[in-house]
């Protein structure tokens, strides 16, 4: 009980059933729903080393409540108690919340870093089908996407200071457990620009790739 999977989903059900004064002729699989209770089928599970087990297939995003109904050679029937609870999780969207439009970060020496707030909206429709959001960045010219942070709780944030002067395209991905629902998601604001700027009393300086500045004025 209590398992996640994603949306569209191949689920294994099985189940194990015994007939002491005659034998089991079928074991079906049921969902169960509203007040009272409907049984739908969901299929018939063929019996192989002692376990009766059915594929459900392309099952939509929605929790369901699952038992399974034995019925022997003498038409009397059992179900298997509690309820199997399976929540198919839909594909969530994402919109990242903790930054602003061509949002700029100021570094307070040419070879540091600055933290970096990171938070997202993760929209899904069942409680449970997001348990973390981890934060990526890509440095403007590269193709090499670096984890800069992890969010364990909505709003699923944290705030990240490995990122040193440059430019970078902000990304998520969204996990429940070790599944990732895709590759990543892009998320809808500009690069974020971190820079160092000249104190005052500098002859001459490089903000180049956290070069350091070359002179001090008098």
């Amino acid at each position: 009980s209590g398992t996640f999977v994603a949306a569209p989903a191949t689920i294994a059900l099985k189940a194990s059933a015994s007939d002491t004064d005659g034998s089991v002729s079928t074991v079906e699989f049921f969902k169960k729903s509203g007040t009272p209770t409907t049984y739908t089928s969901i299929g018939v599970g063929a019996l192989a080393t002692g376990t009766y087990s059915y594929t459900w297939s392309a099952v939509p995003a929605g929790t369901y409540a699952v038992i399974a109904r034995a019925t022997d050679n003498r038409d009397g029937t059992a179900e298997s108690t509690p309820d199997t609870t399976i929540t198919v999780c839909a594909t969530p969207t994402v919109a990242l919340s903790g930054l602003t439009a061509n949002q700029k970060f100021q570094l307070a020496t040419p070879t540091g870093n600055t933290n970096i707030p990171l938070a997202s909206t993760v929209t899904t429709p069942a409680v449970g089908c997001i348990n973390k959001v981890e934060y990526y960045a890509t440095r403007q010219g590269t193709t090499n996407a670096t984890l800069i942070g992890t969010g364990s709780a909505t709003p699923w944030s944290t705030t990240s200071s490995a990122l040193t002067a440059g430019t970078y395209a902000i990304k998520a991905r969204v996990y429940r457990g070790n599944y990732r629902y895709q590759a990543d998601y892009p998320v809808d604001n500009p690069p974020v620009a971190i820079s160092w700027v000249r104190p005052s009393g500098w002859k001459s300086w490089v903000n180049q790739s956290g070069m350091a500045p070359q002179g001090r004025g008098p």
